[in-house]
């Protein structure tokens, strides 16, 4: 079945079984509504492409781990609408818009991201919120910690075939925590665009 996926026309095919076979894990106990959220995007949105949805597993990956919002992500009735959020080309998962700010404290070197791909790339963004909002944080989580950060837009992450993935976390409590996803060039483009970075006011 592997092979088929590689025979224009019928990979569809493919991805249908696939996303079979990975339902039939989740109720044998074997699998994760992570993975079956991936081959759904994988069956829904054909014209985005597999390249960009293996990238983005260490996001759903990361939201596999999480509390109560983590779990929304997994079940199963909202798979197919989580593949069209996906899918759509003016947002991301949790409605974010390209415009929308999104800051990660640090340096944000190469090396920051390189270390940070295994657990997934954290920032932070929520719709409308300027840079200081997002430092400051939502009511009741902490300012970014770091004395310096970096800022671009979801917009300009997506140009490099990235995306921004919405994973708020409740330990500690972030509901703008989101896991950014690396284009095909890896991270030192992906660098560059939270360089040079600015001093913190909240640190």
């Amino acid at each position: 079945m592997t092979v088929v996926g590689f025979i224009p026309g019928l990979d569809v095919i493919s991805d249908a079984y696939f996303l079979g076979r990975a339902i039939l894990d989740v109720v044998q106990g074997r699998g994760s509504w992570a993975d079956v959220a991936m081959n759904a995007a994988f069956l829904l949105a054909p014209a985005v492409g597999g390249a960009y949805f293996r990238a983005a597993k260490t996001a759903l990956n990361v939201a596999e781990g999480l509390g109560d919002a983590g779990k929304v992500a997994r079940r199963g009735s909202n798979v197919a609408e989580a593949a069209q959020d996906l899918r759509n080309g003016d947002k991301v998962a949790g409605g974010a818009k390209l415009a929308d700010d999104v800051v990660r404290g640090g340096k944000n070197l190469p090396e920051d991201f390189e270390r940070s791909l295994k657990k997934g790339i954290s920032g932070r963004s929520a719709p409308g919120k300027s840079d200081l909002d997002l430092l400051k944080g939502a009511p009741g989580s902490k300012p970014v910690p770091h004395n310096q950060y970096g800022s671009t837009t979801v917009g300009q992450i997506r140009a490099q075939g990235g995306d921004v993935i919405a994973t708020p976390s409740t330990r500690p409590y972030d509901p703008w925590h989101v896991t950014i996803v690396p284009g095909p060039g890896g991270v030192d483009p992906l660098s560059a665009l939270f360089r040079p970075t600015k001093h913190n006011p909240f640190a």
